[in-house]
């Protein structure tokens, strides 16, 4: 049996946009409420959102330490675009795993909450491994 998706609260517009899914904004043009769904798992996606900045940025102190990325696709990126290409690549790739996760927890709510924590625990590898090996990078940058 099917469980169905509980209601979080949590929406992605605000609540202050009139029935009429139009309202004025900050600067005096209409606003439309496109997305008026929950999403399905908001702390899991915070969570997501948490440790792929830590990722960003453990990355970005590393490499400008002297250490070497370990992915080649990211290497590249943040040879093209430093740090700045680094989090876009990065937040462009948890949008994406975020509509995809969101889209099957739409039809299957138990599954799209067992490819989020497979996400989190995913995102969580390259978090303690930079976090393990920055020690090491700071004392090896020091002797230089």
């Amino acid at each position: 049996m099917e469980q169905a998706a509980p209601d979080c609260g949590i929406s992605y517009l605000d609540s202050r946009i009139g029935s009429d899914k139009q309202s004025r904004g900050a600067f005096g043009r209409k606003e439309v409420a496109v997305l008026r769904q929950n999403v399905h798992y908001p702390h899991r996606e915070k969570v997501l959102l948490f440790l792929a900045s830590m990722d960003v940025m453990l990355t970005h102190t590393i490499l400008n330490l002297g250490g070497v990325e370990a992915n080649p696709l990211a290497a590249r990126v943040f040879e093209q675009g430093g740090t700045f290409g680094m989090s876009i690549y990065k937040f462009a790739l948890l949008t994406l795993f975020v509509v995809i996760l969101e889209y099957i927890g739409s039809k299957h709510f138990e599954s799209g909450r067992k490819l989020a924590s497979a996400g989190i625990a995913i995102s969580l590898f390259p978090v303690v491994v930079g976090l393990m090996t920055l020690p090491w990078v700071v004392c090896i940058a020091m002797q230089s």
